[in-house]
């Protein structure tokens, strides 16, 4: 966190990119612990980047370090506890307390090297993963989506068992699905996240149901390259892994060769026209950040998220799964919802109130053009009948 008042304890931090910032921080075991509050800042998000930066401590001089995310959950409590004591229940409850990430600068390690997409996403998600659930659910938006997404997935799937997830995060539509009596394979690049999900259905005696698979959407192939052709019955993914995955060449011909025919396939991905969460950044008075989401490449921190996204449009989407998949069916997540970084603009209402918007918008999810409008879109495909059928290696077309 950028300092808000007078300095205490001087760490000054130069990033790759932008100005020096003075930051609270924790020493421990002689590592500086910083907590980054609010939207990622470019600080944060550069130093990471770079696995690096430059310290000044106190005497002035420059000293350079290495830079991750801590995620370990007994490290992160460590040093949120350490933090709590240093500055005092005030200042924590006011700038700390709902941060989720803790970013470690170490002098006795060289920065680098320089992280890619793929990197930046496992240590985000590494990062969050002890309190992924609890953001989510804590957050009355983001709260108010995943049981969207369920409410939707629940009667897609009904008679068919076998469904795969990618990007199941700690389990939040993994969870749901298992007490229906799915059996879900989930996907995900971070470890610890499966290590949650897995800990979550051990808690309700559903971990029989489930089997975990380390890896990303981009090499899905790879990934589960010992599933039968057509082993399962549905699949989905919902809220990122489309979108933070630059090439999704392989995706649609695996899909194919992984789901039987007429298998419905689910997807979450972030509008290329967000018009209502656009009018919320301006009426925040975040001119930047409505702009930015107009782009289809954005960068890391452009639009409260932390990582490069890749927005594509219903028309390429489409495209890309045909002939073996038919578009069902689109439809907003959420039409009047403000972007999930910002509850605080519902919070304002009365319970009442908050219950008739949320009836006028899911009254216009599905009516067009608003279901084309919200910052997050539900797609329905199904596996087509009669299609070109599974695909071998490579992508290429069974004769």
């Amino acid at each position: 966190m950028v300092e808000p008042g007078p300095r205490v304890d001087a760490l000054r931090l130069s990033s790759p990119q932008g100005d020096p910032v003075t930051l609270r921080f924790v020493e421990i075991r002689g590592r500086y612990l910083v907590i980054p509050t609010g939207p990622d800042p470019a600080w944060a998000l550069s130093t990471l980047r770079a696995a690096g930066a430059s310290l000044e401590l106190g005497d002035g001089a420059p000293r350079p370090c290495h830079a991750e995310l801590l995620s370990d959950p007994a490290s992160i409590r460590e040093a949120r506890d350490a933090f709590r004591r240093k500055y005092g229940d005030g200042p924590w409850e006011r700038y700390f307390a709902r941060a989720s990430k803790v970013l470690l600068l170490d002098p006795r390690r060289p920065p680098g090297p320089p992280r890619d997409e793929v990197e930046m996403a496992v240590e985000e998600f590494q990062s969050v993963s002890s309190r992924y659930t609890e953001i989510n659910l804590g957050n009355p938006l983001a709260r108010r989506l995943r049981l969207r997404s369920v409410e939707r997935l629940l009667p897609l799937f009904r008679g068919h068992e076998k469904v795969l997830e990618i990007g199941c995060g700690t389990g939040l539509e993994t969870l749901p699905l298992l007490e229906a009596g799915h059996r879900v394979t989930v996907v995900d690049l971070s470890p610890r996240m499966l290590e949650e999900v897995t800990s979550r259905a051990k808690a309700v005696g559903k971990d029989p149901a489930l089997e975990t698979r380390l890896g990303r959407l981009g090499r899905l192939r790879e990934v589960l390259a010992d599933v039968a052709e057509g082993g399962f019955d549905a699949a989905f993914s919902t809220f990122g892994a489309m979108n933070i995955e630059a090439d999704l060449s392989e995706v649609p011909g695996t899909m194919a060769r992984l789901l039987r025919s007429g298998a419905p396939l689910f997807l979450g991905v972030l509008s290329p026209t967000p018009l209502a969460a656009q009018l919320f950044d301006l009426a925040a008075g975040r001119p930047r950040h409505a702009l930015a989401r107009l782009d289809r490449d954005i960068p890391a921190g452009s639009i409260d998220y932390p990582l490069d996204l890749h927005i594509r449009d219903i028309t390429e989407l489409r495209a890309r799964f045909l002939p073996d998949f038919r578009l069902e069916s689109v439809e907003a997540a959420s039409v009047l919802s403000p972007p999930w970084p910002v509850p605080g603009l519902l919070e304002k209402l009365s319970v009442s109130a908050r219950g008739r918007l949320d009836r006028w918008d899911r009254a216009l999810c599905s009516r067009w053009p608003f279901d084309h409008l919200g910052e997050w879109l539900f797609l329905t495909f199904r596996r087509a009948e009669g299609s070109v059928g599974p695909l071998a290696p490579g992508g290429v077309p069974r004769p």
